[in-house]
């Protein structure tokens, strides 16, 4: 329900220059015989293919975890950003779904912004009137009442506040920190047997670290991505690397 939450979906006849994709997803550890020979049918087709790895595949943090953690943020948030993307899968559904969707982030953004703005503790509760759920009000209002008495020795960066919320619907963020044992050991030989059952060598390979915005955590981010560049010099030849990170700072 990615696409609903995140209002990034619409119906197939609003949209222009439209074209169709196969999606084929799967676990590393169900990559049988079935998915593969599948894999290799759709890229006997094409004249070759682009592997992209997110290294937040291997190791992965929910950042917004560590965002006032003395206010029981995240958990808060949870609560008051939920939704209920229940549809009987018509458009017409889904479209009611998003508007749903979309009224909820507007309302909650308005009074962020409002708080951010007048930053005067008397007028919490009038511009909760911002919010038309009456119980979706009385939680923003708590959880703001909560992270002033929490850090009221700081500033308070309410947009991040908002941002953070925007990421949950009917779940939170992943949030799995693995071992470098794990990954060394477990997920890398994985990647490796996929990667060398497909038999196909890419035209080109992009790699993501993810770690700016902290889904990657920022300790193992270089522990990891020489595990994975190792592996892909050991299964490829001639691998001309460049590292854009470096460039860019």
């Amino acid at each position: 329900m990615y696409f609903i939450s995140e209002l990034l979906y619409a119906p197939v006849e609003e949209l222009e220059s439209t074209k169709e994709v196969t999606l084929l997803v799967f676990s590393l550890k169900d990559s049988d015989i079935t998915y593969i020979d599948k894999l290799k049918e759709l890229l006997a087709k094409t004249s070759g293919y682009i592997l992209d790895i997110d290294l937040d595949y291997f190791s992965t943090q929910n950042p917004f975890l560590a965002l006032y953690p003395k206010a029981d943020l995240y958990s808060r948030l949870g609560k008051i950003y939920y939704y209920d993307s229940s549809h009987d899968g018509s458009d017409e559904g889904m479209k009611l779904v998003i508007q749903r969707r979309r009224e909820q982030l507007y309302e909650l953004n308005r009074f962020f912004e409002s708080i951010a703005k007048s930053e005067i503790v008397d007028f919490i509760s009038e511009l909760g009137s911002l919010i038309s759920n009456k119980e979706r009000r009385k939680l923003a209002v708590g959880l703001v009442d909560s992270v002033l008495r929490s850090y009221s020795d700081i500033k308070i960066d309410w947009t991040s506040i908002h941002e953070a919320g925007c990421t949950i619907d009917e779940n939170g963020l992943p949030h799995h920190v693995s071992t470098r044992g794990d990954i060394a050991n477990i997920y890398m030989p994985d990647v490796e047997l996929f990667l060398k059952n497909l038999g196909y060598t890419p035209n080109a390979i992009t790699i993501a670290r993810s770690s700016d915005d902290d889904y990657c955590p920022k300790d193992d981010v270089d522990f990891i991505q020489d595990c994975v560049l190792g592996s892909l010099n050991g299964i490829y030849s001639a691998i001309d690397i460049k590292c854009a990170y470096k460039e860019q700072d």
